[in-house]
């Protein structure tokens, strides 16, 4: 006994345990889920708060619901009792705001009148301030908005006045009271809302497991994909989303108004037989979870807002730091490059005297005025200048540039477009300086001139020093004067000698003397040197001369002459003033006095006028940092002094000092000696003895000395004496000459009688050696003689020497000739002693082609292309018995690069005939054109034969196919002239199917007679047409664009433009002969001129920078890898295109679109903008209002010429016949429409005239063309053009309802067109839908099926039109007769076919009409109008009343609309149904009783599918009864493995189980939607309601 006692208290002992666990569990449950509520509830962010006021509260006060059910405390508690409802409230009174409460009667009349007035709102219609809110009941009152107030903390010191002003007043009082029972009121609502979540969660019966549900989720959105509805319901969603909304409000607020509160405050798992652990997870996942996710929410908003801002941030510092970059890029300054820099720096003179003069040269120190004077020499290649002009003004940016500009240096980079300026004018702007900038012009020229100088002064000094050279040689092959037998012979060759070598090269005296070999004294030898030409002035001597010195210390270089001139001449006239000022004297008159004029001058002309004196340009001198004195200053003033007035015009020194014209001489050596080239002054040199310092010059102011032996003195206009001193060794030198017999020619004995003889301007060193530097620049001093002779010197010139025709050379190589003359015996005998003695085989000799202006050759382009004329010559001293030419193949042939030649000319053949030095080269087969042959030739003598000299000699090119249009744009034009060898095959075999079908390649041909031609006899040519594709991107074959253009004919010269775009297939070879072809532009075609605008070895050439919608004229030439230039090819005339217009518009925007036609409209186009904007049809006009020569011209094609070609007659009128080719002619692409539309134009008796022609082609009449395209699936279909005319605005026909379509605009003129705008796509309106059909009518809904029109649609929409009440009815007239006002009113829009209209009035009068809209909006035409008659009560659908319903059996004919009667039998396993979507399969029967069918189930043996099932699951089903389903078919679709199973979408009206008690939670509630299999519903009998419109239902 004891025992069992014992086992009893243990087994109480662990019952008491576990419910101490359980307990302890459930209070641990409770603690958690409060502390984490509160937690939550105080991390709810002020910002949801603001932004989703009524949301966010409805989830918290649905959390704090739940947590409360967690608790067990949703009834009442005590005061003392922790709750989730006192948290909350609590949480409420301090940061929620109520909205819209409604009040009661009673909480009305408790607000003073006052505050009624200022605070209280009523929901009416017609108070604009306060329009009417929707979601509350009309003609409610209620607050805007309720917080709670609290009343101030009242003080012990407070007296009754603060105490009261603390204290609430009633009407907050009463507010406070209308916030706790707004509290109240949606707390209620939310243990319903609860309770209805609860009741729809656990409505299915048994739990089911997550991965149930998921699959459950899967199928069914597997459903909605199968049925399509899923894009369906986005757009729907869309469109009703507010509706649905509100709908679902509404429906929600009618639910809960049915729930009792009682009911729902006392609700746990028992009230829903659930299990605890499932209850605690639905309260925990509207409660606990829905908090976690707010506030994840939250933190996710607060990541995204500062990621905003930090973006914001990132932004506005991007667009801070753009600005600040392009505010500085528009001040930047390219500045120019810097010299390089000489180590040591430029040499300057001293600027300080130590003698006696002390500061020579003053220290001047610039203020920069500008950033670009600032940091000039820093090196830097870009500078920022401080700020920029505004409203006109300059500042230091402008500046700038303008400092950039008047020292010469314009770059593009200086030329920015700023908010104020277009980027067209800059770029003009920038052309415009730098093609006209003045001290630019004169930089590139005074270079351009030096640079030629160089050439020039090199190839001088090169040829006389290889003169001077073969001088030397031939020197010492002259027999010596000592060695000949006559005296008078022998003077005579010493004196020719001498003058040949003086006239070679002067610094040759020494190897004069040296073969005179004492013949004469070295003393005569000098007199005779120096008399021998060219003698020299004392400027070019070689000797000692100070004015040679004096001037090369006044040239340095970087000295602005100009400016330190000029300053000198403003400060005499401002002494001039000074002493008028002093003196009282009229300046005007003074003025004229010192410049001798009778003129009055102003001050800058008598500035530009004035002339300095001796004492004025020491000055000047000293300005310039030069201390020039005594004699050096009076050399100065002699040399530039050439009216001898003793004073210096400013043209005079600048002249002389500054040829090139610009503010200061260059830094660049050998400047000086160029300048120093052009002065000439006899002052101390005896110009006709050429005797150097013959004379002693100085300066007196008396006539002291005059009567001195030797003495000369000359007056000057200045009053000043020259004394001219001269030595007697003159007198000496002159009779040793005319011992000599060398002044005989003088015609004069004495020297006294050579003083009135006058003076040369320039000695012969000067004009033989002249080399001009600064030619035609101003300021040069021009020569009496040129500098270069035109006549070219046989035996000695070089075509590609420049010093060929140099005074110098010419008379060097007549002198060298005359010591060849004296030396040929002797030459001979030691040529033929050195090749006894050093016999060696001949040098390579000369070899070289003749090229076209040979005398030979002529002067066409075509010769030379498949010849050569080839020259050589032996070299100079070399003894040659003949020469042999051999050849090798074409460069990169298998012959030249085996180096393998053959020899193809011996010159001469043999020893009887002389050479020929030239050979025609002219193999069988010929020579290829622009093809690069490898030729050698080497010279034989007795010793063998001489080197190779290896030369690659190229033929002429040939002249190009004609070129074609490739692709033309607005601005720029592609042509090709080159193409593959298979590819112009082909089009050649395709031109001659066009000469055999049409009679001539350039008549038109059905384009369909040409494909089936092809098809039948030539199926090889028709596959290149299919397999070949445009070069433009698309993949559109040839045969596709022949096929698929708007006109029936086609026109060879059609398919020729296709050739260029066809891609080439041909190998690409490389061209080892390099050639590049040459794009010519025809300026002018009455005078025949072409500009190059293009260079390249491209096959083709796209041409830039033309005008548009202009005719252009081209033709393209060869030049091969020598230079030479082929023949021209075939000119191509070109337009290029228009501007593209605008898409084109909708008239009436959607007003223009109908079923069947589309208004369409677009902007007026102007096609002479680009000569407009170009600003060169002046020049046209101005042409054509002279008629001069070229007034026909437009960018190189002349109308008129062109016409006059098929001007047969002169009469200025052609045969219409004529019209295509001459159009063809202009460029014009020949399609039928537009000669067509010239023909309109210009017809006249089947003739045009000129006069009409030429005012059609130059009016640039616009004509319009819209195509359009049918867009289908694949977005591909014909294009068909749907107008063509002038207007601006046509109605396009003949087109399908509902079909998208897109059309385009292009623009043609007479000469060209445009490109096809963008396509405006437009779907056209449906078409008029059939009647709407009644389904099924009732009190206060009738049900209706629609129907689209030809061509389908998007979606409907259906209006209803209330007509009257009917008689007996029991609703309110007032309702009706609001009803008749209303109108048409739209009760549905949406894309079902079912549409069932609700919240009509019963007993009533309804039509009904629908229309169907596309995929844009866009609306077709309203259905034909039905009567609809609702009924005077409502009928219920329900199991009782199923005979009277389904009375017509369905044999598989149910439709959209049917009502259907069907049983389902029931299988469940484990307390689940088992089997298809309903659980089981089967079907009804029926009976008919005393004439009322009723409705019989008939069960069939289930144990097959049971056994199966079984098998599978491991376990028998269990049959649970019957379920007999009433539903509306919605729609139906194909399934299944090849789409032949058919289901059926309904929607359940109600449904019956035959076992309440098995079957109670499979009962399918109305409104459900299934689908069943079609097999399934028809397994047994099936039965349909009867239509109100039975007639309509098919």
């Amino acid at each position: 006994m004891s025992s069992t006692n014992d086992s009893m208290n243990e087994i109480n002992l662990i019952e008491r345990k576990r419910q101490a666990n359980v307990a302890f569990d459930l209070w641990s449950l409770k603690k958690s889920r409060y502390d984490k509520g509160i937690l939550l509830l105080g991390s709810v962010t002020e910002d949801r708060i603001e932004d989703e006021p009524e949301e966010t509260y409805d989830k918290i006060v649905v959390s704090m619901v739940c947590i409360d059910c967690v608790l067990g405390k949703l009834g009442r508690v005590s005061r003392d009792e922790k709750t989730m409802k006192k948290v909350f409230y609590a949480w409420c009174l301090n940061k929620f705001t109520y909205r819209d409460c409604v009040l009661t009667e009673k909480e009305i009349e408790s607000f003073t009148e006052g505050y009624r007035t200022a605070f209280l709102k009523k929901n009416e219609e017609g108070d604009p301030l306060n329009p009417m809110n929707p979601e509350l009941p009309e003609g409610a009152t209620y607050l805007p908005t309720v917080k709670y107030i609290k009343a101030k903390k009242a003080s012990a010191g407070d007296n009754a006045k603060i105490a009261l002003r603390k204290a609430l007043t009633p009407d907050q009082q009463i507010s406070n009271t209308v916030f706790s029972n707004e509290f109240r009121r949606r707390w209620r609502r939310a243990i319903k809302k609860v309770y209805l979540l609860a009741r729809k969660e656990f409505e299915g019966g048994d739990e089911e497991d997550e991965t149930e549900k998921d699959e459950a989720k899967e199928a069914e959105d597997a459903e909605k994909a199968a049925l399509g509805e899923d894009e369906k319901e986005d757009e729907e969603q869309k469109d009703d989303e507010g509706d649905k909304n509100k709908k679902n409000d509404k429906e929600e607020e009618e639910d809960l108004d049915d729930v009792d509160y009682k009911e729902a405050e006392s609700m746990t798992h028992e009230t829903f037989e659930v299990s605890t652990g499932r209850w605690r997870n639905f309260l925990y996942k509207y409660g606990i979870q829905v908090m976690e996710k707010m506030l994840e929410e939250d933190e996710d908003r607060l990541k995204e807002k500062m990621a905003e801002e930090e973006n914001e941030k990132m932004a506005e510092a991007k667009r801070a730091y753009e600005g600040f970059v392009k505010k500085k890029d528009m001040i930047r300054i390219r500045m120019p490059n810097e010299p390089d820099r000489v180590v040591g720096g430029h040499w300057k003179p001293p600027r300080l005297d130590f003698s006696k003069n002390g500061v020579v040269r003053k220290k001047q120190t610039a203020i920069p005025l500008n950033t670009v004077q600032m940091m000039r020499g820093s090196g830097l290649r870009y500078v920022h200048a401080l700020n920029k002009g505004k409203n006109g003004n300059e500042a230091d940016l402008e500046r700038c540039q303008k400092e950039m500009l008047d020292t010469g240096f314009v770059h593009k980079e200086n030329f920015k477009p700023d908010s104020d300026s277009d980027a067209d004018d800059d770029e003009v702007r920038y052309k415009k300086e730098k093609k006209n900038n003045k001290a630019s012009k004169i930089q590139r020229a005074a270079e351009k001139s030096r640079r030629e100088g160089c050439k020039k002064s090199f190839d001088l000094w090169r040829t006389k020093k290889e003169l001077s050279e073969r001088a030397t040689k031939a020197l010492y092959a002259v027999d010596k004067p000592s060695s000949l037998e006559d005296p008078d012979e022998a003077v005579n060759l010493w004196i020719e000698v001498g003058k040949a070598l003086k006239a070679i090269d002067r610094n040759l005296y020494k190897d004069w003397v040296a073969w005179t070999d004492g013949f004469q004294s070295g003393y005569k030898c000098q007199v005779l040197w120096d008399f021998f030409p060219p003698k020299c002035c004392d400027v070019h001597s070689a000797a000692y001369s100070g004015m040679r010195d004096t001037f090369l210390k006044l040239l340095r270089p970087g000295l602005n002459y100009k400016k330190v001139f000029e300053s000198q001449c403003r400060k005499k006239w401002n002494k001039w003033e000074k002493f008028c000022d002093e003196k009282d004297k009229d300046m005007d008159e003074y003025v004229k006095k010192q410049m001798k004029t009778d003129k009055s001058l102003t001050k800058d002309e008598a500035l530009d006028m004035m002339e300095l004196t001796d004492r004025d340009m020491k000055s000047v001198m000293k300005s310039l940092g030069l201390k020039l004195e005594g004699e050096e200053l009076r050399r100065l003033m002699d040399a530039f002094d050439k009216n001898g007035d003793g004073t210096v015009s400013k043209d005079e020194f600048l002249s002389f000092v500054n040829p090139a014209a610009t503010d200061s001489r260059p830094v660049t050596r050998g400047d000086t000696s160029a300048v120093l080239e052009h002065k000439c002054i006899f002052e101390t040199t005896c110009c006709w003895t050429g005797m150097p310092n013959a004379f002693v010059v100085t300066k007196q102011m008396t006539k002291k000395g005059e009567n001195d032996p030797g003495v000369k003195m000359c007056k000057k206009k200045d009053g000043s004496y020259r004394r001219i001193v001269e030595l007697p060794e003159r007198r000496k030198r002159w009779d040793i000459l005319k011992s000599f017999g060398l002044l005989d020619d003088l015609g004069v004995d004495d020297l006294e009688e050579m003083e009135d003889v006058e003076i040369p301007k320039k000695c012969e060193m000067a004009k033989w050696d002249s080399l001009n530097l600064f030619e035609g620049k101003k300021g040069g001093e021009e020569d009496e003689e040129d500098d270069y002779d035109d006549e070219d010197d046989d035996e000695y010139g070089d075509e590609e020497d420049r010093a060929a025709k140099s005074k110098r050379v010419k008379y060097a190589r007549k002198a060298l000739r005359t010591l060849y003359d004296f030396s040929t015996d002797n030459r001979a005998a030691l040529n033929l002693k050195e090749m006894m003695e050093k016999g060696k085989p001949p040098p390579a000799p000369q070899l070289w082609s003749a090229e076209i202006g040979h005398e030979e050759v002529g002067d066409g382009y075509d010769a030379l292309t498949d010849s050569l004329l080839l020259c050589w010559r032996a070299k100079s001293n070399s003894l040659v018995a003949f020469f042999q030419l051999e050849m090798s193949g074409p460069l990169g042939s298998k012959e030249q690069q085996n180096n393998e030649f053959k020899e193809i000319f011996r010159d001469p053949p043999n020893s009887d005939y002389e050479p020929q030095y030239k050979h025609w080269i002219t193999p069988n087969p010929r020579l290829l054109p622009n093809t690069t042959y490898s030729f050698r030739i080497r010279a034989f003598n007795g010793f063998g034969p001489g080197p190779y000299t290896r030369m690659d000699f190229t033929t002429q090119p040939v002249a190009p196919p004609t070129p074609v249009l490739v692709k033309a744009g607005t601005n720029v034009v592609t042509i090709k002239w080159k193409f593959g060898t298979l590819l112009n095959q082909n089009f050649a075999s395709l031109k001659k199917v066009f000469t055999e079908l049409a009679g001539d390649a350039s008549n038109p041909m059905s384009r369909m007679d040409l494909l089936l031609y092809l098809e039948r006899s030539m199926p090889d040519l028709l596959l290149f047409l299919r397999s070949t594709n445009l070069g433009d991107g698309d993949d559109v074959s040839l045969y596709d664009a022949i096929e698929s253009h708007n006109d029936d004919n086609i026109y060879y010269k059609e398919v020729e433009r296709y050739q260029e775009m066809v891609t080439d297939d041909s190998k690409s070879t490389v061209s080892l002969t390099r050639t590049k072809y040459v794009v010519e532009q025809c300026s002018s075609q009455s005078e025949d001129t072409w500009e190059h605008v293009w260079r390249g070895s491209a096959g083709q050439a796209m041409l830039k920078g033309l005008e548009m919608g202009e005719t252009y004229r081209y033709r393209v030439f060869t030049v091969n890898v020598d230079g030479l230039r082929g023949a021209p090819s075939e000119e191509i005339v070109v337009n290029t295109l228009v501007d593209t217009p605008a898409p084109l518009r909708l008239s009436g925007n959607r007003g223009g679109v109908k079923s069947n036609t589309v208004k369409l409209n677009w902007s007026e186009e102007d096609v002479t903008g680009g000569v407009r904007k170009s600003g060169q049809g002046y020049e046209k006009v101005l042409a054509a209002w002279t008629k001069s020569e070229g007034a026909g011209d437009d960018n190189g094609v002349s109308v008129d010429m062109v016409f006059s070609q098929y001007d047969h007659n002169k009469n200025e009128t052609i045969d219409g016949a004529d019209l295509l080719a001459l159009l063809q002619d202009l460029g014009v692409h020949p399609s039928e429409e537009r000669i067509r539309d010239a023909w309109s134009e210009l017809e006249n008796g089947g003739n045009v005239s000129f006069e009409d022609f030429n005012r059609w082609w130059k009016d640039r009449k616009v004509t319009y063309v819209v195509k359009r395209k049918e867009v289908d699936g694949t977005g591909k279909g014909g294009d068909i053009v749907s107008y063509r005319g002038t207007s601006i605005g046509c109605e396009v026909g003949g087109l399908l309802p509902n079909t998208k379509y897109e059309f385009a605009l292009r623009v043609v003129t007479p000469n060209s067109y445009s490109k096809f705008s963008d396509g405006l796509v437009v779907v056209t309106a449906p078409a008029a839908t059939p009647a709407p059909v009644v389904v099924e009518t009732n009190d206060k809904d009738v049900l209706l099926k629609v129907g689209y029109g030809q061509g389908g649609g998007s979606c409907f929409l259906v209006e209803k039109k209330l007509i009257k009440g009917m008689k007996g009815g029991s609703v309110n007239g007032v309702a009706i007769k609001k009803g008749i006002e209303a109108g048409w009113v739209n009760v549905f829009k949406g894309g079902e076919r079912l549409v069932k209209c609700t919240g009509l009035l019963p007993n009533c009068l309804y039509q009904f009409r629908c229309k169907a809209s596309n995929e844009k909006g866009v609306s077709g035409a309203y259905s034909p109008v039905i009567m609809v008659s609702t009924r005077e009560r409502r009928v219920v659908m329900r199991p009782t009343n199923a005979p009277e319903v389904f009375v017509i059996e369905c044999t598989r004919d149910a439709v959209v609309g049917d009502l259907i009667l069907f049983t389902e039998r029931l299988f469940t396993k484990g307390g689940k149904l088992v089997g298809g979507p309903g659980g089981g399969g089967g079907g009804v029967s029926m009976k008919m009783s005393g004439g009322v069918m009723t409705p019989r189930l008939s069960v069939g043996s289930v144990g097959s599918w049971g056994s199966g099932a079984g098998k599978k699951t491991g376990e028998e089903a269990e049959f649970a009864g019957e379920r007999t389903v009433a539903a509306r078919v919605l729609s139906m679709r194909k399934g299944g493995q090849g789409g032949k199973k058919k289901y059926i979408r309904m929607e359940v009206a109600w449904s019956s189980v035959s076992d309440r008690k098995r079957c109670a939670d499979f009962v399918l509630k109305g409104g459900v939607v299934v689908e069943r299999l079609e097999g399934d519903i028809y397994s047994f009998e099936t039965f349909r309601g009867r239509w109100e419109d039975e007639e309509e239902r098919a």
